[in-house]
């Protein structure tokens, strides 16, 4: 039998109040509950509201606005992430090892057969070809706008505040004082620009950046930082123009070569590729179109139209969809002789442009650049993300609470104040991307693939309160995009 109180309320809002983890008979946390409800205040809170436990807070350590530095886009999950408490420039770039004097130029067989060595003696030593280059890091910080008048020094200053809560494992942890309202709202976009400068980030633009895998996984980017002793003869990634292939079968076919190419790079040194090692790192769109010719076998040579010579039903090419599309480390595989390669996609790397304009050819197409990167072989991490280690750099507090770090000391924040009553929130974070070998690295530039509508590709992010404007237009351009008849 329903209580007096859920009564009152109505079943709806009762329920949901009970599921959000609010007491409904505490008169003080259903109304504040409640302020953020809809307009007509006697329906349950928008589920707009929540701050799932899978975005970017986490209940590490009980503090319900902790950070973890990899809840951003799936390329930022993928690389691997060190903290460092150094911010030296140097990096020791990898070409390869070599017995003393073998270059090459004779077969092997002929290089030992023209080796002496003494009774008791030992074999020529290693050489190696390795040299250093110069990749100098960057930092960015964010802040709340200055916050005033809060006499009370932290604490919520009026009922209107909204409250959010934490739904799923966090059920019933609040965000309800301003130093976590604070917190949490720098750290989201500070997440969106670090997913932002791993992937674009440019350190000539701005102040704010350090160089991401756009210009980092570049021919010459290696070679015209070399740094001291050490001559780079083979320092350059792999890169294919993708800008004269018109059909997905041929771009597809590119993208198996480049594979097979950096793992017989990887077996011919005896070294071995764990699964998910090594992934193809493309606009999602792009993908989407894509792993449809996959599912139809464009990516083998035998093919006749696709389809192996009209043998596959469309219930067959279901299923090669499903396999396509599932498994990996991201969102599906490519299975390129017979060992499957992830796929990883990223809804910010691409964007729309119209082939043929003009012409009665005239369609929409998504372009970007597609990558094929190693992060890590034989246990040796190539491909690495280093941030700055602030609790390895000891950094003070002071003994008081406006300066404290977070997510096991990846990023510090902490307030300031202003004639003891106005303040503001900070987050500051630093590192750097780094490559160790280029040439386990590969990419196709100036990919472009056919879809089937012009908008198809629409990004959207929570930084802004619209979508970012790639082609000088905003997502959606606010239309409708079904109209009555």
């Amino acid at each position: 039998m329903a209580s007096s109180f859920e009564q009152s309320m109505g079943p709806l809002v009762y329920q949901s109040l009970v599921k959000a983890g609010v007491d409904p008979v505490a008169t003080d946390s259903v109304m504040r509950l409640m302020k953020d409800a809809m307009p007509n205040n006697d329906a349950p809170r928008a589920t707009t509201g929540w701050l799932y436990d899978n975005g970017p807070f986490s209940l590490i350590d009980g503090d319900p606005i902790s950070m973890a530095v990899n809840s951003g886009g799936p390329l930022l999950n993928w690389i691997p992430s060190r903290g460092v408490k150094s911010r030296t420039s140097h990096v020791a770039h990898l070409e390869w090892v070599a017995p003393e004097g073998f270059d090459g130029q004779q077969t092997y067989p002929e290089y030992l057969a023209g080796l002496s060595i003494e009774e008791c003696g030992y074999g020529p030593s290693t050489s190696w070809s390795g040299f250093q280059y110069k990749m100098d890091g960057g930092s960015f910080s964010w802040t709340t706008t200055k916050m005033k008048p809060y006499p009370d020094g932290g604490i919520r200053y009026t009922e209107e505040y909204p409250t959010f809560m934490l739904r799923g494992s966090g059920i019933g942890q609040p965000l309800s004082d301003d130093r976590e309202w604070a917190v949490a709202r720098t750290l989201m976009v500070a997440m969106g620009h670090l997913d932002y400068v791993l992937r674009f980030g440019n350190a000539a633009n701005s102040v704010m950046e350090w160089d991401g895998i756009n210009q980092v996984i570049t021919p010459g980017y290696v070679q015209s930082r070399v740094y001291g002793p050490g001559q780079p003869h083979w320092a350059d990634p792999l890169v294919i123009n993708g800008g004269p292939i018109t059909d997905p079968a041929t771009i597809l076919r590119a993208i198996r070569y480049l594979v097979r190419r950096l793992r017989n790079r990887i077996k011919a040194r005896n070294w071995n590729l764990a699964f998910g090692d090594m992934v193809v790192y493309m606009p999602s769109t792009m993908w989407d179109n894509l792993s449809e010719f996959v599912a139809m076998g464009a990516l083998w040579r035998y093919t006749n139209s696709f389809g192996f010579e009209g043998q596959m039903s469309y219930r067959d090419f279901r299923a090669e969809m499903r396999d396509v599309k599932s498994g990996g480390v991201g969102f599906g595989t490519l299975d390129i002789d017979n060992e499957p390669i992830p796929v990883l996609t990223d809804l910010n790397s691409g964007l729309n442009v119209t082939i043929d304009v003009g012409e009665e050819t005239e369609r929409p197409a998504v372009a970007g650049d597609i990558m094929i990167l190693t992060r890590r072989v034989e246990g040796m991490t190539l491909l690495e993300q280093q941030y700055i280690d602030w609790n390895q750099l000891e950094y003070p507090t002071n003994g008081e609470e406006d300066k404290f770090t977070i997510q096991g000391g990846m990023a510090r924040a902490g307030w300031i104040t202003e004639s003891n009553k106005c303040f503001y929130y900070y987050v500051e974070m630093a590192g750097r991307l780094v490559t160790y070998m280029q040439p386990l690295q590969a990419r196709i530039n100036n990919v472009v693939v056919d879809t089937l509508e012009d908008g198809e590709y629409e990004a959207g992010s929570f930084t802004s309160p619209d979508f970012y404007a790639y082609n000088g237009q905003q997502g959606g351009h606010g239309n409708i995009l079904l109209s009555p008849v």
